[in-house]
């Protein structure tokens, strides 16, 4: 790619023959198709510049940053060569219902008879690239149910109004959306690849159409109740532990303090402290456990499979009862 900014040194200068057709400029002292004004020597540079480092990231595989460039280069001087590379770098890119547009636009510019060589091979190149491209590009025809007029958006862009037409696209996901009159909608999600043609037709409702792909059922009671039960019993099991730590400590003191079991008067508020928090610390404990416990049986009776992947199965019997639990 090298040649693009070599070549163009000697002709960017000159951009009467620009990457789109013009119509011809009225006669005037420099007579029909008069070229346009010459570039400066700062613009001629900084275009060189663009186009050089586009032709590098292109190179190195960097084909976004080759795009940016290239269309940089082409603000300065809309010249084919400038088109046609970032078309190159566009379709590299997979939006190629852009690359095709822009090769179709070089293609079929008008040049002038003593066009730059560069001009013309862009001219050439980008007529193959478009006639190689045109077949794999994919086609979407959209319409409505009943025929109703709606406008038609692909991937939040207007391409018109429903009906027979296949749309160009770019291979891979869409949202196709059909906007209809009053707010109402309609949308659906597709996948299409190279060369494939597709029709979707869609029903236009009040509300957007669910994607069912990514609707997902909601927990059950069991699960709720299991979520609840083991985050009661664990906070329970903190207040345990939160209280039956103080008390071992304070059992120790007052061992030392009451000699016999026999405690003084100084040490009747420790000792009322002390009951408080081991009784506390039971409590909380033996409930915790009870609570949490109901909460993971909760998750192992869910209709659906536990988090575990377990199922239950209950045989009750005349004088027998037994309950089976598996994981897989």
């Amino acid at each position: 790619m090298r040649w693009l900014a070599l070549g163009c040194a000697l002709w960017v200068s000159s951009i009467s023959t620009l990457c789109h057709a013009q119509p011809p400029p009225a006669p005037g002292p420099g007579g029909p198709g008069a070229s346009a004004p010459a570039l400066s020597p700062e613009e001629r540079a900084r275009a060189l510049t663009l186009a050089d480092e586009g032709a590098r990231l292109f190179d190195r595989g960097d084909f976004n940053g080759a795009r940016e460039k290239f269309e940089q280069a082409e603000q300065i001087a809309p010249i084919p060569p400038f088109s046609f590379q970032r078309g190159r770098a566009l379709e590299k890119l997979g939006r190629w219902v852009e690359a095709h547009a822009l090769y179709e636009k070089v293609a079929t510019a008008a040049l002038a008879v003593d066009a730059p060589a560069p001009y013309i091979v862009a001219k050439r190149d980008a007529e193959k690239a478009m006639q190689a491209l045109g077949p794999k590009l994919p086609r979407i025809t959209v319409t409505t149910a009943g025929g109703l007029a709606a406008e038609v958006f692909f991937d939040g862009r207007s391409v018109g109004e429903a009906g027979p037409t296949a749309r160009p696209a770019d291979p891979g996901e869409h949202i196709i959306e059909a906007r209809g009159q009053g707010g109402t909608l309609g949308r659906r999600t597709i996948q299409i690849n190279a060369g494939e043609t597709m029709s979707v037709e869609l029903k236009l409702s009040s509300a957007p159409e669910p994607n069912v792909a990514a609707a997902s059922k909601g927990p059950s009671l069991w699960t709720i109740l299991g979520y609840v039960g083991m985050g009661v019993g664990g906070a329970s099991l903190l207040v345990a532990t939160a209280t039956g730590i103080p008390a071992i400590v304070m059992k120790s003191d007052l061992e030392d303090a009451c000699p016999n079991g026999r405690c003084p008067p100084s040490q009747f508020e420790t000792l009322d402290t002390y009951d408080a928090l081991r009784w506390t610390a039971g409590a909380t404990l033996i409930g915790g456990l009870v609570i949490a416990g109901a909460g993971v049986t909760s998750f192992l009776l869910a209709p659906e499979q536990g988090i575990f992947g377990t199922s239950v199965k209950a045989e009750v019997g005349v004088s027998s009862f037994r309950l089976s639990v598996s994981f897989q």
